[in-house]
């Protein structure tokens, strides 16, 4: 009883795992994709304020390049009066004047840094809220070249004169004669970006941090700009990813090697990397609080209901256990024992018909000794039946593997079946004859007389039965021989054990080849067969890869023999006749090159054809016949693997000649 309710307490245990922990992790994946949205929100919201605030200082220094006071002192810049004193009078003026008026600007635009204004030609600063920069030259800034020819942004950048990162835009300033005078520019400052990068939430319970980092792996907000603890810039995936110009999701460690959720964008215009993460445990905190609430809870019911099971197992047993007792009894010898148990459920009904079986196993003792004889009668029947099921099962097995291995049999190839056809009719006669053979073994084996002996061989003719085993058993060799050399040439075609290079005789590669294609030359009811004739140089061993090679030519055979077949199709017979199909097979060497010609009296290949003939899937043969893949996939064995070539003639109504060149001594590397 024990036992049983502890093992219902464990498997108890384990469903509440199971559940606590499946729930969790769709707890966490489904809080996963919540948070990635939120953050990839809070992204689009901050790079959409990055991109309004630089939309409004552009309007800003749009608006300031068009005033009049500020083309006028422009125009000073651009243009020297003849009376010096009068042009000097005006400057200061102009000066003064534009110099006060930028100093107020400055006080109400909280996110200009400075607001300068540089000659045209040479990009000197002639007026600076910063006065340590006036008469400084800009004339190699980017935003001085490119602002002369309109307005333009530069993203943020390390300032080498401001020494922290900067944003900077410029604008070109007409004359009074609308011509190039001056560039106007501010720069920004990053006060802005740490304000854009606030989260909105000001107590950030979930830990949630922007911030963002240029294209030199280099924090740029204002709080963040040159770290010490980060010499060489910062990187994490998100951060090394965003300035590879990606823009993506992830979960991964931050910089302070945190594991986080984070969103990672690159802003393009700003040569900025915009991230937004926040912690996983933050993140996933809900999902652990579900896991423990629902591990508390359905440990706390498990032990409940266990308890439970328990007392409710203990009533149970009781009068179990008492009929346990009384059975042990019996099962002593004391069959008058019997059960006191008088309950009206179903342990009460149990114990009533556990006393009539005792009666009735009383009763039956004394049977029992009268019907042991025909027991064991019973017992040897049984025994016999099943040896005959053993026997039985034993066939059906055997039954079904003949079957399985029939029909891996009728998979042989079509080449095989010839033989195979023929030594399966002459079996036939060869039971027979040994049927009859045996029989008048039997005869001697029985003691039977030589009289009945002879006479029997004089009916079997037992001297033409022997001689005429004889012949049967060699036909059945031949056979046996003809289906190992065909087996042995699918091997030596295959060379499925060779994949290095290989030193090979190149006509044993061709002679295996014909010997599987035999059935397709030779002569039938609808085809009259095809002649090959051999030319056949004295070649050394090539190195070569000789199962792609044999490949190579199993595809020009067969593209030979199609076009005969087709050729026969095409063709009257008269034609046929005096000009039978024929292909013919020429092989030499030369300079230390090894060459198989494959000709064939077809019809030939249209120029069309022959500029396509090696195009990756083009066939010319009808769906089903052909893929359009067998040349391509030959010239690249020939050419790419054997660093040799593949080339071919053809002439419409001559035929058509494939030549495959390879080196003697295979191809280095």
């Amino acid at each position: 009883m024990v036992r049983l309710v502890a093992s219902f307490l464990l498997l108890s245990l384990l469903v509440v795992s199971a559940a606590s922990f499946s729930a969790y992790a769709l707890a966490a994946r489904a809080l996963e994709a919540e948070v990635l949205t939120r953050l990839k929100a809070i992204a689009d919201i901050r790079e959409e304020s990055l991109e309004r605030w630089v939309e409004d200082q552009k309007d800003f220094i749009v608006t300031q390049s068009g005033l009049t006071d500020i083309r006028e002192a422009a125009t000073l810049l651009s243009k020297r009066s003849e009376n010096a004193v009068d042009y000097q009078l005006k400057s200061t003026i102009s000066y003064q004047k534009l110099h006060q008026y930028f100093d107020t600007l400055l006080e109400n635009q909280r996110n200009v840094e400075e607001i300068f204004l540089m000659s045209g030609v040479g990009g000197q600063i002639a007026i600076s809220t910063d006065s340590a920069q006036e008469g400084e030259y800009r004339s190699t800034d980017i935003y001085f070249v490119e602002g002369k020819e309109g307005l333009f942004v530069q993203g943020v950048y390390p300032s080498p004169i401001k020494q922290r990162p900067m944003i900077t835009i410029s604008m070109p300033v007409l004359n009074l004669d609308d011509e190039l005078a001056a560039v106007l520019a501010i720069h920004l400052n990053s006060n802005r970006l740490d304000e854009i990068l606030q989260p909105s939430d000001e107590n950030n319970s979930s830990g949630q941090e922007s911030y963002v980092v240029d294209q030199f792996n280099v924090f740029v907000s204002a709080k963040g700009f040159g770290r010490s603890g980060f010499p060489r810039g910062v990187h994490t995936e998100g951060i090394d990813a965003a300035v590879r110009g990606e823009s993506g999701t992830g979960l991964y460690n931050n910089y302070k090697n945190i594991p986080v959720i984070g969103v990672y964008q690159w802003l393009e215009d700003y040569n900025l990397a915009l991230l937004v993460e926040v912690p996983q445990s933050e993140a996933l905190k809900p999902a652990r609080i579900l896991l423990r609430n629902i591990l508390v809870i359905g440990v706390v019911s498990a032990v409940l209901l266990s308890l439970g099971i328990y007392f409710l197992a203990r009533q149970i047993s009781q009068p179990i256990l008492a009929i346990s007792r009384t059975a042990r009894r019996i099962a002593s010898g004391d069959l008058n024992a019997s059960v006191s148990v008088a309950t009206q459920d179903e342990v009460g009904v149990l114990a009533k018909s556990f006393n009539q079986m005792t009666y009735q196993l009383r009763r039956s003792q004394q049977q029992l000794a009268d019907y042991s004889h025909s027991v064991e009668q019973k017992a040897d029947e049984l025994e016999a039946t099943l040896a005959n099921l053993t026997h039985a099962q034993r066939r059906l097995v055997q039954a079904e593997k003949m079957s399985s291995l029939g029909q891996l049999v009728a998979g042989v190839a079509h080449e095989i079946n010839n033989p195979v056809t023929f030594i399966y009719g002459n079996i036939s006669f060869a039971k027979s004859y040994v049927d009859e053979l045996l029989s008048l073994v039997s005869l001697a084996r029985r003691g039977a007389s030589t009289r009945e002996i002879e006479s029997s061989a004089e009916k079997l003719d037992v001297d033409f039965l022997v001689e005429d085993f004889k012949k049967l058993i060699s036909s059945i060799q031949t056979g046996a021989e003809r289906i190992r050399e065909i087996v042995e040439s699918l091997q030596n075609y295959s060379r499925l054990d060779e994949a290095e290079q290989k030193q090979v005789q190149i006509h044993d590669g061709i002679e295996s080849t014909l010997t599987i294609l035999a059935s397709r030359l030779k002569a039938n009811g609808h085809f009259s067969g095809i002649h090959v004739q051999k030319k056949y140089d004295v070649l050394p061993a090539v190195i070569c890869y000789p199962g792609p090679l044999n490949q190579v030519l199993m595809n020009l055979l067969s593209n030979a023999i199609d076009a005969l077949q087709e050729r026969e199709e095409i063709l009257p017979p008269e034609v046929l006749d005096e000009c039978p199909n024929q292909i013919t097979i020429t092989t030499y060497q030369s300079c230390g090159w090894v060459k198989i010609a494959i000709s064939d009296n077809g019809v030939g290949m249209p120029p069309e054809v022959q500029t396509k003939v090696f195009d990756y899937l083009f066939t010319t043969k009808p769906s089903g016949r052909g893929t359009g893949m067998g040349l391509s996939i030959s010239r690249d064995i020939i050419e790419v693997k054997h660093g040799g070539r593949l080339e071919f003639k053809s002439q419409l109504g001559k035929g058509t000649t494939f030549q495959i060149v390879i080196p003697v001594y295979g191809q280095a590397g």
